[in-house]
């Protein structure tokens, strides 16, 4: 068992000088294009989903301008009706003061002509009074007896008759006046009347002109403030689009620098002395010893672990087989991700072939909960999990498929697609 610590703390100690000497930790220079080209293609996604969110904002942009033209255009609507409602309640509240002062003197009148047929009728009633009592049989016959003179008594008698007719005709017309006042004062009544309810319905008019005209304005000042806001974002998103452009531009001179010098890398990395693959038994052996130290046999009976187990079995078949950048075979060859895609197809489980895109498949565990099976994904690399900090994977071209130290660089996740 200590030979088999020694034999991985030697294949850990030969992966970190490897790493040490290459342009990228654990990685080809193929790798290293492969890593490039998929930040290039995500930078041009990110870049197109923030097009699209431009058009996106400037379509909004059009709208609100719409809306905000809308409610202006509206609002000069509104201060015309209101400016025309406020003059009709100037001009009402003008008809009700005159009208007011109409029945002011309508009533003046009114108590002067109800005066005048009072006093007419009280005249009227003393004279009727004065000529009955002069009128009786008695007076008349007195009258006859001491001035013996009919043709006297008959125009006294006229008299008398014609002062009835004109007592009756000033009554009837003094009646006939305080009738006509009075129905001039109900008259004028109810123009007042109606003037306060029309300046009342002009008030209402006013108070939702004056409403709307506020809630309008309201809106405008609220369509342009989402206007400046949607400005400064467009051009936040602007901002963003050169950056990404920028960042396209070197990666892709990083890209062309590369290939350019992929002949000198391939050299260099040739000459870096590479470990020699294990044997599978020993490796083997190591992944028994590995389990026997970390795991009871209980845990590694249940279900998932069980599974996990047999995958890193299985992988070890192929430690010590080569590594070819974009390669789809277990013993003729294969990359990183390709490796982890083979092992788990061979079991039915779908992952994807990339290394960047591995790390959102399955459900993301920490690494102290870390078992067999397991993905571990680097900057430009993946792994699989064997357990006690060492991994199993298809290293790079000098080292091949074989077994290592899970820490030889910063881990950015660790992903379980077994029992996820």
């Amino acid at each position: 068992m200590r030979k088999m610590k020694k034999w991985i703390l030697a294949a850990g100690t030969a992966l970190l000088c490897i790493a040490q000497a290459l342009p990228v930790a654990a990685a080809p220079e193929k790798e290293e294009a492969e890593q490039q080209q998929e930040q290039i293609t995500e930078v041009k996604q990110q870049k197109e989903e923030t097009e699209e969110s431009l058009e996106d904002l400037t379509r909004s942009l059009q709208e609100l301008e719409k809306k905000k033209q809308a409610a202006e255009n509206e609002i000069d609507t509104l201060d015309g009706q209101l400016v025309t409602t406020l003059a009709a309640v100037e001009s009402l509240e003008q008809q009700i003061r005159e009208k007011e002062e109409d029945l002011e003197e309508t009533g003046e009148a009114l108590e002067s002509a109800e005066a005048d047929r009072t006093r007419q009728y009280q005249d009227m009633q003393d004279r009727i009074r004065y000529i009955y009592e002069q009128g009786s049989s008695a007076g008349w016959l007195v009258f006859l007896l001491e001035e013996g003179d009919l043709s006297e008594l008959l125009n006294r008698a006229e008299y008398t008759r014609q002062m009835y007719a004109f007592d009756r005709e000033c009554l009837e017309e003094y009646a006939d006046t305080v009738s006509r006042v009075q129905k001039l004062e109900e008259q004028q009544k109810e123009e007042m009347s109606s003037l306060q309810a029309m300046k009342n319905e002009q008030r209402e008019q006013q108070k939702f002109l004056e409403q709307k005209l506020k809630e309008k304005k309201e809106d405008s000042s609220g369509y342009e403030e989402q206007m400046k806001e949607a400005d400064q974002k467009a051009r936040d998103y602007q901002k963003l689009i050169e950056e990404y452009n920028q960042q396209i531009r070197r990666y892709e001179e990083a890209q062309r620098a590369a290939a350019a010098n992929a002949a000198a890398a391939n050299a260099a990395a040739a000459a870096v002395p590479g470990r020699t693959a294990a044997d599978v038994q020993e490796a083997k052996e190591a992944f028994a010893s590995i389990l026997e130290e970390n795991w009871t046999e209980e845990e590694q009976k249940t279900e998932d672990f069980a599974k996990g187990k047999e995958l890193i079995e299985y992988a070890l078949q192929f430690v010590g087989n080569p590594y070819v950048w974009g390669g789809n075979s277990l013993t003729e060859g294969t990359d990183c991700s390709g490796f982890i895609h083979l092992i788990y197809e061979h079991f039915d489980y779908s992952v994807d072939r990339q290394s960047a895109a591995l790390r959102d498949d399955g459900k993301a565990v920490s690494y102290a909960e870390a078992r067999p099976g397991d993905i571990i994904c680097y900057s430009g690399h993946v792994a699989l999990y064997m357990g006690g900090g060492t991994i199993v994977h298809a290293a790079n071209e000098n080292a091949g498929i074989t077994v290592g130290s899970a820490s030889f660089a910063p881990i950015l996740s660790v992903r379980r697609i077994i029992g996820s």
